[in-house]
């Protein structure tokens, strides 16, 4: 595997947690990145169904609705005062979604100005498809262990609506922010990116075809 085809298949696939934690640890939001660590909860991919009973028989017709929102938890701990200083600085970012500032990097939900969807990164909502958000409540500081509070904030998945059958490949959308139009590389693909450096100067110098030459340590391939 070339380190190009490494590079995107960690864009493309969730960083194993074992060998990259540090990735699990924080979560970016609206462009900025979490204060202390974070554990992501309840995110998924759900699919809505039309469930049609038949009289008087067994059974029943199913009919696919498309995909629905998901509604999920991040819970942030803190235990030195800087990550205090920092959640304060976080949390205007999260009231963007009610109140949305120039600031925030996000999309905007109506033409009306009804508040804005905000942009986030995260290894496990990356695997749901989730890149993007509103924010439902953020809790209050709660101590949860000798030197350590926490916050809980609570958030709905948000994409633009489109026919269950997908736009057709080459369709123009209106004017505004969609999901496609997010930039190709953010802080959250720099830190991939750089874990595809550390594993070229693992591999060494790489043969004339672009593929690792592990020398006595490998195979060649990742």
């Amino acid at each position: 595997m070339t380190l190009l085809s490494t590079r995107l298949a960690l864009r493309a696939t969730i960083p194993n947690p074992l060998d990259h934690p540090d990735l699990y640890d924080t979560v970016w939001i609206g462009g900025q990145e979490s204060p202390g660590i974070c554990d992501v909860a309840g995110a998924g991919d759900p699919r809505k169904w039309d469930k049609q009973d038949g009289q008087g028989a067994s059974g029943a017709t199913l009919k696919f609705q498309g995909k629905d929102l998901s509604e999920f938890e991040i819970v942030f701990k803190f235990w030195l005062s800087e990550h205090f200083e920092e959640w304060e600085s976080f949390k205007r970012t999260l009231e963007a979604s009610a109140a949305p500032p120039k600031t925030a990097k996000g999309f905007a939900l109506s033409s009306n100005g009804g508040g804005k969807a905000l942009e986030i990164r995260h290894p496990l909502l990356d695997g749901c498809g989730i890149r993007a958000v509103v924010v439902r409540d953020v809790g209050q500081l709660t101590q949860t262990a000798d030197g350590e509070w926490s916050v809980t904030i609570k958030l709905t998945a948000w994409r633009k609506p489109k026919p269950a059958g997908g736009v057709p490949q080459g369709a123009k959308t209106k004017a505004g922010h969609i999901l496609e139009e997010l930039p190709p590389e953010d802080e959250y693909d720099k830190k991939i990116d750089q874990l595809v450096k550390e594993l070229g100067d693992l591999a060494g110098p790489t043969a004339p075809d672009g593929t690792a030459n592990l020398g006595a340590h490998g195979t060649g391939h990742l």
